[in-house]
């Protein structure tokens, strides 16, 4: 997936890309999260 389409996401959208991609692991959702910008809008 690329970031294009996770900025387009809503936040439900993201938590469960992350959750499908890496898991409940908070340490990676963290850095994934930080490296998508935080995935906030």
């Amino acid at each position: 997936m690329t970031p294009q389409q996770i900025s387009g996401m809503n936040d439900k959208e993201y938590e469960a890309w992350l959750d499908s991609r890496f898991g409940p692991s908070a340490e990676e959702r963290a850095e994934a999260a930080a490296q998508q910008g935080g995935g906030a809008h």
